[in-house]
């Protein structure tokens, strides 16, 4: 997809700068429109495109942790490896029109996958706020999984000094495998920092895929991205 949307370039050079090429570690597209927060929630996804279940995540999930302050941050690191700069740039462009109508909302973008090095990258951005990741069950278990450590126990200790975890429910799963998986003694250290939030079937199960089906095949997405978000799609023909 290459189309003309205004201001694009922005985007692009946001993306540009990204270590290692570039200078910076993450960038900040949106920033907040209020005081600093003491909690943030970021919500760490591809957004291809973004989705209602992921809007209703930032919403739900900022009720859970008790803030009004959230962060939608691009995660260009674990996106697909066709996906080119124009591509992500896009993503970047549905977002900040997204955000740019719940005011506590920031958007940015890192080029970093683990969430150790996401929390380093973005502590420096909100100073005086503890970090709490929207995160699903699957990637809960990489989370925990040792191939993504070179001293598992050490980083995660330093992880979790900076920053929490909100789990919600995918597809028709519940929560009960989650909870089990957490309370295995190897976790259970880490059981206070993490938080589960059950989500209805109906958002659960929406997924940026189908939406992209659905545009495919020339069919409806109502209900299943936020109102922007189809605006946006419409208004550029996008994933035609």
């Amino acid at each position: 997809m290459d189309p003309e949307i205004p201001g694009l370039s922005r985007y692009v050079e946001a993306l540009t700068d990204l270590s290692p090429a570039g200078t910076k570690e993450v960038c900040l597209v949106r920033e907040l429109d209020s005081d600093p927060p003491d909690v943030l929630l970021v919500l760490d996804a591809s957004f291809n495109p973004p989705t209602t279940a992921h809007w209703s995540l930032v919403q739900k999930g900022c009720d859970a942790v008790g803030t009004e302050h959230a962060a939608l941050v691009l995660a260009s690191a674990n996106v697909d490896k066709d996906a080119g700069i124009s591509d992500l740039a896009v993503r970047l462009a549905m977002l900040d029109e997204l955000a740019a109508t719940r005011p506590q909302t920031a958007v940015a973008t890192c080029g970093y996958a683990r969430f150790v090095d996401k929390a380093d990258a973005l502590g420096p951005l909100f100073p005086q706020a503890r970090l709490v990741f929207a995160i699903g069950h699957d990637t809960l278990l990489r989370l925990f999984d040792e191939k993504y450590y070179e001293t598992m126990d050490a980083e995660l200790e330093v992880l979790f000094s900076k920053a929490g975890f909100l789990v919600a429910n995918r597809d028709t799963g519940d929560l009960a495998q989650t909870e089990a998986y957490l309370d295995d003694p190897a976790r259970r250290s880490y059981r206070e920092a993490i938080q589960l939030l059950p989500l209805p079937s109906n958002l659960a199960s929406i997924s940026s895929s189908e939406v992209r089906a659905r545009l495919g095949r020339g069919a409806s997405i109502r209900g299943l991205v936020p109102s922007p978000t189809e605006a946006f799609i419409a208004r550029f023909d996008l994933y035609k």
